[in-house]
């Protein structure tokens, strides 16, 4: 990609791949595009385990 200058910067976050990858998919329609890998975050609790995947996308300047 060319130096396209990058206007928007969002991060989404979810407690689920499936969801995240529908919002991913959601936001490519909107004209984002996925900057990097995704992350995954695990948070133990004496009870539970709570996963959080995130997903770092940026909107292009279409000039």
């Amino acid at each position: 990609m060319e130096n396209k200058k990058i206007i928007d910067y969002i991060i989404l976050e979810m407690e689920s791949k499936e969801f995240l990858v529908i919002e991913v998919l959601n936001k490519i329609k909107e004209g984002y595009l996925p900057l990097g890998g995704i992350s995954l975050a695990v948070d133990s609790g004496k009870l539970s385990v709570f996963k959080h995947f995130a997903q770092a996308m940026v909107k292009y300047d279409d000039k």
